[in-house]
C-alpha cells in the first residue's frame, strides 16, 4: 500500500509544502474576508453584543477561528493515516476524504462509540452555531428589505416579529432542501471550496464590464474647493432671499 501523500514535499504529511493545502489556503482567506466584509450575520453579532463584550469576543474568535481547526484536523488527520490497515478504522474513498469523513473515522477508531458521540456533538453545536445567525440574517433581510418594503410598508412591530419567525423556518427549508440536493448529486465542501476561486476568477475577468470610475478609483473626479465655496455661498444667498420673500 501506497502511504505517501500526493502533491506535497517528498509525500510528507506533515510539511507546508501542498500545493492543495496552499490553494486551499488561498481559498479559505479569500473567502472568510468576503463574510467578514459582506455576510450580514456578522454585523448583526455585532450589533446585538454589548459594547464591552463584543470587541473581547470577537478577538478570542479571531485567535481561536484558526487554533481549534488547525489542531484538531492535524491531530485527527493524522491520527486516521495513522490508523489505516488498523482493524478498527473503517476504508476511506477519495469522496469520503472529500466529505471530511477522516476525523469521524479516526475520532472513532481512537474512542469507538463514544469518539463518535463526542464529534457528534462538537459537529452539532459549530453547525448550529454557524447556522442560527445565517438564519436570524436571511430572515431580517427579507422581512424588513423585502416584507416591509415591498409588501407591507405600513406593516406594525408584531407583523414584522411574525414574519421574521415564518422566514427563520422557510430558510431553515431551503437550506434542509439544499443540502439534500448537494448530498444526492455528490457536492461535497472540497467541490464548494474550489468553487470560491472559480467565482473569484469570474469576477476578476469580469472587471472590464465595470465603470471606468470603479475600475480606476483615480478617474473619479471630486470638487474642487472652489466651487465647494460657490455652492455654499450660493445656498445662503438663496436662504437669505427666502427670508425677504414676502411669501
Amino acid at each position: 500500500m501506497n502511504t505517501l501523500a500526493v502533491g506535497v514535499l517528498s509525500g510528507s504529511y506533515v510539511t507546508f509544502r501542498s500545493k492543495d493545502g496552499l490553494i486551499f489556503g488561498v481559498i479559505n482567506i479569500i473567502g472568510n474576508f468576503a463574510t467578514v466584509f459582506l455576510d450580514q450575520s456578522y454585523w448583526q453579532r455585532a450589533i446585538a453584543s454589548r459594547p464591552g463584550t463584543t470587541v473581547k469576543a470577537y478577538l478570542l474568535g479571531g485567535l481561536a477561528w484558526f487554533a481549534i481547526p488547525f489542531t484538531f484536523a492535524t491531530t485527527l488527520g493524522l491520527s486516521a493515516v495513522a490508523l489505516r490497515g488498523d482493524p478498527d478504522m473503517i476504508s476511506l474513498s477519495a469522496d469520503d476524504v472529500s466529505a471530511g469523513l477522516p476525523a469521524a473515522a479516526a475520532a472513532s477508531a481512537l474512542l469507538g462509540s463514544s469518539g463518535a458521540a463526542a464529534l457528534l456533538v462538537l459537529l452539532f453545536c459549530a453547525v448550529t452555531s454557524a447556522i442560527s445567525t445565517e438564519l436570524i440574517a436571511v430572515s431580517s433581510l427579507l422581512t424588513y428589505n423585502v416584507y416591509k418594503r415591498y409588501v407591507n410598508p405600513g406593516a406594525m412591530d408584531n407583523q414584522l416579529l411574525r414574519m421574521g419567525h415564518y422566514m427563520v423556518g422557510l430558510y431553515g427549508l431551503v437550506m434542509a432542501f439544499a443540502g439534500l440536493i448537494f448530498y444526492f448529486i455528490g457536492v461535497s465542501m472540497g467541490w464548494l471550496y474550489d468553487t470560491q476561486a472559480f467565482n473569484t476568477n469570474i469576477w476578476r475577468s469580469q472587471q472590464h464590464c465595470l465603470p471606468r470610475h470603479v475600475q480606476n478609483p483615480q478617474l473619479l473626479v471630486f470638487p474642487q474647493p472652489n466651487q465647494l465655496r460657490s455652492t455654499k455661498i450660493g445656498i445662503h444667498k438663496g436662504i437669505e432671499a427666502r427670508k425677504k420673500s414676502p411669501l
